[in-house]
C-alpha cells in the first residue's frame, strides 16, 4: 500500500495538512513536540498537532525528525515505509536517509517562486518589499535551505489589500492543489523535476521584533503600509506614542502628502497622518495594553485634532 507521510508545524503547515487531508489519505502526522508559551507559560501543541488531532489522524512528536528512532525504523519497514513525505512549515532541517529513499523523497510546499525568498518568511518578506506577484513552488527536498529541484510552480498576484494573513490562505490553496496534480503525476511515472536557477536567489529570514517598528519620520507612507500588511496578524507593526507602543493593523494609502507624524486630515472620522512621500489613513489599531478598535474611535478617544503630531 501507497503510504504518506505529512511533517509540518505552524498555521500554514495546518491549513496544509486540513487542505490536502480531502483529497490524499495521510498515514501519519510528524509534527514538533508542544512548546511553552503565553503568559502562564503552558505547554502549547503545535498548529499541525491540533489539526491532526481534530482529523483522527496518527501522529507522532519529534525533537529530531532525521535521528528519530521510531521515524527510522518505519522508514526501512516493508509495510511502514512511505512512499513520499509531505513537508510543509516544518521547521526542522531533514537529513538522509529520508532525503532519497525514494524518487519523490520529500516533497514541500513553499509560498514563493523560488529561488525567490528561501527561508522562513517569504510571505512577510515579499509584502514588506513591495512585490505585487509571488507564488507557490512545489519542490524536493535536498541537503540545503529551499535550494532542491523543482516539480512545479504557479504565479499569484499580490494585491493591495493582501495581508500576511489573507496571502498565505490564497498560497495554501493554490499549493495544495499544485501538489496533488504533482503527485497523480509522480504516480503516472510523468514526475519531472528542474534545478532552481542560479540566478534571482533571495533570502526571507525570519522576521526579527526590531523590525516591527516604524517611525513617521524616516519612513515613506508605501512603506509603512507595506509592513502593516506584512505583519498583519503577527506581530503587528507598531510605533511609540507618549512611550507607549500602538499597532498599526489596518491602513489605506493616501496621496496627501503633509509634515511626516501630523494628522492632516479626517475621513469620515478615520485619522489620516502623513508620512515621507504621501500618508496613512489609520482604519484598524491597537494601543498598548487593549484590544483592537477602528481609528475612528481610536482617534476619538483621545480627542485627536487636525495639526496633532504622532512622533511625541
Amino acid at each position: 500500500m501507497k503510504k504518506i507521510w505529512f511533517a509540518g508545524t505552524g498555521k500554514f503547515g495546518s491549513r496544509c495538512l486540513e487542505l490536502l487531508s480531502e483529497d490524499l489519505d495521510i498515514d501519519l502526522v510528524i509534527t514538533s513536540p508542544p512548546a511553552r508559551s503565553g503568559r502562564k507559560y503552558k505547554l502549547i501543541p503545535s498548529p499541525v498537532e491540533q489539526q491532526a488531532r481534530s482529523k483522527g489522524h496518527i501522529l507522532h512528536n519529534t525533537e529530531n525528525f532525521s535521528e528519530d528512532p521510531l521515524l527510522l525504523e518505519k522508514l526501512h519497514s516493508d509495510s511502514d515505509s512511505p512512499e513520499m513525505i509531505l513537508v510543509v512549515d516544518f521547521g526542522q532541517m531533514i537529513k538522509e536517509p529520508f532525503l532519497t529513499f525514494s524518487r519523490a523523497g520529500c516533497l514541500n510546499i513553499h509560498p514563493s517562486l523560488l529561488p525567490q525568498y528561501r527561508g522562513a518568511a517569504p510571505v512577510q518578506r515579499a509584502i514588506m518589499d513591495g512585490k505585487t506577484e509571488t507564488g507557490v513552488t512545489v519542490f524536493r527536498l535536498d541537503r540545503g535551505m529551499d535550494s532542491g529541484p523543482v516539480a512545479g510552480r504557479i504565479n499569484m498576484e499580490i494585491t493591495g489589500s493582501d495581508t500576511s494573513e489573507t496571502l498565505m490562505e490564497k498560497l495554501a490553496s493554490t499549493g495544495c492543489q499544485l501538489m496533488i496534480k504533482v503527485i497523480e503525476k509522480y504516480r503516472k511515472d510523468l514526475f519531472d523535476l528542474s534545478d532552481q536557477p542560479d540566478e534571482g536567489i533571495s533570502y526571507a529570514p525570519k522576521i526579527e521584533k526590531k523590525e516591527a517598528e516604524f517611525n513617521w519620520l524616516s519612513m515613506t507612507a508605501l512603506e509603512i503600509n507595506d509592513l502593516a500588511r506584512a505583519l498583519n496578524p503577527s506581530p503587528g507593526a507598531f510605533t511609540l506614542y507618549k512611550g507607549k507602543r500602538i499597532k498599526i493593523w489596518k491602513t489605506v494609502f493616501q496621496k496627501s502628502s503633509g509634515e511626516p507624524g501630523k494628522v492632516i486630515g479626517f475621513v469620515k472620522g478615520y485619522p489620516v497622518i502623513a508620512a515621507l512621500d504621501g500618508s496613512l489613513l489609520i482604519e484598524t489599531i491597537q494601543p498598548e495594553g487593549k484590544n483592537m478598535l477602528s481609528g475612528k474611535d481610536w482617534a476619538n478617544g483621545l480627542h485627536l485634532k487636525k495639526g496633532n503630531f504622532l512622533n511625541e
